[in-house]
């Protein structure tokens, strides 16, 4: 294999194996996706950061007659917040729903199989269908 063509060919082949030897790709594990959304994290982290101080002048926020000051940024990232906890409030009241309605199914389905099971037991057995 020419030069070029090394460098342009893909590491690995499309059902994961390497060119080389037709060894495995290493799996993606979980710990390695814990590190990479550590690493993801710290560099929003960093982004809100620098974009709070750069937004330290202060801005006069009314709320239900409430009102005080605030730097615009902290005002920013306060309401940010606030709309990630209400839709993180509603995915969750969502996934309980999905997740009752799962487990009343999975009762009715083994209730039915349950039922089945019983009426079968309790049908005798015909002539025409026993073995001969």
């Amino acid at each position: 294999m020419r030069q070029s063509e090394a460098q342009t060919s893909p590491a690995f082949g499309p059902d994961g194996s390497s060119g080389a030897g037709g060894e495995a790709a290493v799996p993606r594990t979980r710990s390695s996706s814990l590190w990479v959304f550590a690493a993801l994290g710290v560099t929003l982290l960093a982004v809100v950061l620098v974009f709070i101080l750069e937004n330290l002048q202060d801005a006069t926020v009314s709320f239900f007659g409430a009102r005080w000051r605030v730097p615009l940024g902290v005002d920013l990232l306060l309401a940010t917040t606030l709309g990630a906890l209400l839709v993180l409030v509603i995915g969750a009241v969502r996934v309980l729903q999905l997740r009752h309605l799962a487990h009343r199914r999975h009762h009715a389905l083994r209730r039915m199989a349950e039922h089945q099971a019983a009426d079968s037991a309790a049908q005798p057995v015909r002539e025409e269908d026993e073995p001969a």
